[in-house]
């Protein structure tokens, strides 16, 4: 992130209740990043969090096992200005192991092979969090999809803007929570089947 050729930026770590060393590494980058420090609550609450202290037009995520590859800042915020129409932009983006990939990991891959609505891969607009809402925090895996199916079925939100340029890359290793295939396939039934049926009573 902080490689990321492009001057006018804000970042906000969410320290998500961690136990481990990384607010003593944080603190070698005071003044440049901002962290708020909460008790742990989930991927959900965290992007709840980061967003109400953003101040940016434009907002994109980073998970904290991933990386931006160089360009994926200016790349989205050009196509934002030139699509004046878009709410919401997404990125090719490769896949990356730390050790050995599992059996499970081969299949999620597999599974998601033509998968363009990858949510940290996206850049959006403020406007489409005051429309769309908050990520819902019930969800403990999942809460991306659930955004992503809301501002699709409920709002049509165009998710068709993409740069076809791997400009994100996700780490996989074995405590990923979303290797739990099965669960995962319940998460995107159930959330898929909530929205369409919310959609259908709206229109009754």
């Amino acid at each position: 992130m902080l490689s990321q050729d492009y001057q006018n930026k804000e970042i906000i770590v969410i320290n998500d209740g961690s136990t481990d060393c990384t607010l003593k590494i944080l603190e070698q980058y005071k003044g440049v990043i901002k962290v708020i420090s909460k008790k742990n609550e989930g991927v959900a609450a965290a992007r709840n969090t980061g967003l109400a202290a953003a101040n940016g037009d434009y907002i994109a995520w980073l998970d904290a096992d991933d990386y931006y590859c160089a360009g994926k800042i200016p790349a989205q915020v050009k196509y934002l200005d030139e699509h004046p129409d878009a709410k919401i932009v997404f990125t090719k983006y490769e896949n990356f192991f730390e050790g050995e990939p599992s059996a499970d990991v081969l299949i999620r891959i597999k599974l998601e092979k033509n998968n363009r609505y990858c949510q940290p891969t996206s850049m959006f607009r403020r406007e489409l969090t005051a429309k769309v809402g908050n990520h819902d925090i019930s969800y403990t895996i999942g809460e991306d999809i659930d955004w992503i199916f809301r501002a699709k079925i409920m709002y049509n939100v165009n998710l068709d803007h993409y740069i076809d340029i791997p400009y994100y890359r996700r780490r996989f290793h074995t405590n990923n929570s979303i290797l739990n295939i099965q669960l995962d396939k319940n998460y995107n039934n159930r959330i898929m089947m909530k929205y369409l049926k919310q959609k259908r009573e709206i229109g009754k």
